[in-house]
């Protein structure tokens, strides 16, 4: 195993470490903030890339809303709504470009 794995392998676990630790100690309702953190992440992704392709963010808008209440309903299982969401709004991005082109 190379040196950089094994460095890269003990910085993570001290980090997780850290992190659990630090975590233990904060209150109650800042973890409950942090719940929202993840969906803000997205949300920002979601809009840097909205800017880069206005034309495609309502398809990958449409097909994410659709695909989660699927989700909800119990129609689809819910890692195939991450997973058709990404590669869905890929293909339909693919597809629009190559038909720009010609």
């Amino acid at each position: 195993m190379a040196v950089s794995v094994v460095v890269n392998i003990v910085i993570l676990a001290a980090g997780v470490f850290a992190g659990n630790a630090i975590l233990s100690l904060l209150p109650e309702n800042v973890l409950a903030a942090l719940n929202f953190l993840l969906p803000a992440l997205f949300g920002a992704l979601f809009v840097q890339f909205a800017i880069a392709k206005l034309k495609l963010a309502p398809i990958a808008l449409a097909i994410s809303i659709g695909l989660t209440i699927l989700s909800q309903r119990g129609i689809t299982p819910s890692f195939l709504t991450t997973l058709v969401a990404v590669f869905g709004t890929m293909a339909i991005g693919i597809f629009m470009e190559k038909g720009k082109t010609k």
